[in-house]
């Protein structure tokens, strides 16, 4: 894996410049070409904002190596992304977009909820 990375340093450095973390946002999209392959929503501003440039470097390394089709994904593809696992979120008894309940912790939920959409 370092490998890989030190491969793509520089191009990732120069991914993460262009995608720094945007005032406000609780969560990201992530396409690779025209495919979305994650969606990550936090329950805080606070907690995106923390997380995100460990999240993007994992996601910009991913797009590196991947064959993607040419073009990109708009925000009417994530939106319904967002609609179809939230209505199968519904369907299997959970209350939407509510994080996931901790394991080992009664009452407690998670501050993330991630969809790999690959």
């Amino acid at each position: 894996m370092s490998d890989t990375f030190l491969a793509y340093e520089g191009k990732m450095a120069e991914f993460k410049g262009q995608l720094r973390y945007v005032d406000g946002a609780s969560g990201m999209a992530v396409a690779v070409g025209k495919k979305i392959v994650a969606v990550d929503l936090f329950d805080k501003v606070s907690t995106c904002r923390k997380v995100w440039d460990r999240l993007l470097t994992g996601y910009v390394l991913d797009a590196l190596e991947a064959d993607a089709e040419q073009g990109q994904a708009e925000a009417a593809d994530v939106e319904r992304l967002l609609g179809t696992a939230n209505a199968t979120a519904l369907a299997e008894g959970r209350h939407g977009w509510r994080g996931r309940r901790v394991p080992g912790k009664p009452g407690r939920r998670s501050p993330r909820l991630s969809i790999d959409a690959s």
